[in-house]
C-alpha cells in the first residue's frame, strides 16, 4: 500500500508551499470531475454510505468496549483513498470506514496517525483499527492483523514522457527515487541497491519523505527521478497533477499483487471476525463495489474479505 519541503530560504519555501497546495487542490478537483463523468464521484459514494444502516446481528458481536466509538487511524493526503475535499473528509477508503463504522452501529472516530506510526499505534491502544492503505504483508502479520478489502500493487511515476526510460527498479541505478517512510517498497529500494552494487553500477539515492505527496512533490519538480507509489494513487497523480502533464506511470509494477488490510492488534480475535464478517456484508450487498466504482477503483475489488490473506510479495 503509500495508498505526500524544506527549502534554503524563505523565497523557496513558499513556492515549495504553493506548488504541494496546487498538487493536492488540482488533484482533488480534477479527480471530481473526473470520477462525476464516470463512477458518479464523492456524492455517488457519499449516499451510499449514509443509506447504510446498522445490522443488529453484526452490532451485537462487537466487543463492548467499541459499541461507542472506535478510534480509526488514518491521514488524508493519499488521494482517492483518503484526501480533502475544502474542509471535508473524503475518499474511499474513509468511505468504506464509515460504512463499516455505520454497520455495527458505532460512532468512526478519525485519528491522524503518519503510516510508520500505525502499529506503534495499534500496541499503544492510541487507536483500535488503521485503515491507511495498510498493506497486508507476512512480516506487518507478526505485529498486527489484517481484514483485507482490496487487491493492489505498487508502480513506479516519473516525469511525463520518461524521459531516462525507466522501466522498474533495475533501472534506478545512479539515479534518485522519493518514497515516503515506512512503506515497504523503501525496502525493496534497499535490496536494489546491492544489486546495484553487484553489477558495478552507483547505487539508488533514496529520499525518504514524511507523505506520498511530498514524495510526488519530489518528482514534480525534479528534486527525484521517480517515486513509487500504490497503484490507485500513481494512477489518480498521472492523471490530475497539473492537468496530467507533470507525471506517467510505469507499465511494470514492481511489486507483485497485495490486499490492503484494516489493521487490528492480534490478540483481538472477535473483533477481527465481526469486522471480516461486516466487510463481506459490505461486499454482498453490493454497497462495497459502489463505493469504490464512484472513486474508479473498479480494478482492485475483490469478492471476499479475509483475516491475513494478503497475497504475499515476492
Amino acid at each position: 500500500m503509500k495508498q505526500k519541503m524544506l527549502s534554503r530560504s524563505r523565497v523557496r519555501l513558499i513556492g515549495a508551499i504553493a506548488l504541494v497546495g496546487a498538487i493536492l487542490s488540482t488533484s482533488a478537483c480534477n479527480a471530481d470531475e473526473q470520477t462525476d463523468s464516470e463512477g458518479g464521484g464523492i456524492e455517488a459514494s457519499r449516499q451510499v454510505v449514509e443509506s447504510i444502516e446498522k445490522d443488529n446481528s453484526l452490532a451485537e458481536r462487537l466487543p463492548d468496549e467499541y459499541t461507542d466509538s472506535m478510534k480509526i487511524g488514518m491521514t488524508f493526503t493519499f488521494p482517492p483513498m483518503r484526501y480533502m475535499d475544502g474542509d471535508k473528509r473524503v475518499g474511499a477508503e474513509y468511505d468504506l470506514a464509515e460504512a463499516v463504522t455505520r454497520k455495527l452501529g458505532t460512532e468512526m472516530d478519525v485519528k491522524e496517525v503518519s503510516f510508520d506510526g500505525l502499529i506503534p499505534a495499534l500496541k499503544a491502544k492510541r487507536i483500535d483499527l488503521a485503515v491507511e492503505s495498510f498493506a497486508d504483508l507476512p512480516e506487518r502479520r507478526k505485529e498486527v492483523a489484517f481484514i483485507d478489502y482490496y487487491r493492489s500493487a505498487t508502480s513506479l511515476e516519473v516525469k511525463k514522457g520518461n524521459p531516462l526510460k525507466i522501466e522498474g527498479l533495475d533501472d534506478m541505478c545512479g539515479h534518485s527515487i522519493a518514497l515516503q517512510q515506512g512503506v515497504e517498497s523503501v525496502e525493496r529500494a534497499k535490496t536494489q541497491n546491492k544489486q546495484c552494487k553487484k553489477d558495478g553500477e552507483k547505487p539508488i539515492d533514496i529520499k525518504l519523505y514524511e507523505s506520498s505527496n511530498d514524495a510526488t512533490l519530489a518528482v514534480v519538480n525534479g528534486r527525484a527521478d521517480a517515486t513509487g507509489n500504490d497503484y490507485p494513487a500513481a494512477l489518480y497523480e498521472a492523471k490530475t497533477v497539473q492537468g496530467g502533464d507533470a507525471l506517467e506511470v510505469v507499465d511494470k509494477p514492481i511489486s507483485s499483487d497485495y490486499f490492503y488490510g484494516i489493521g487490528v492488534r492480534k490478540d483481538e480475535d472477535e473483533l477481527q471476525k465481526v469486522l471480516r464478517d461486516t466487510v463481506q456484508s459490505l461486499m454482498d450487498s453490493g454497497d462495497y463495489s459502489k463505493i469504490l466504482k464512484a472513486y474508479d477503483l473498479d480494478k482492485g475489488i475483490i469478492e471476499k474479505s479475509g483475516i491475513n490473506d494478503g497475497p504475499a510479495k515476492e
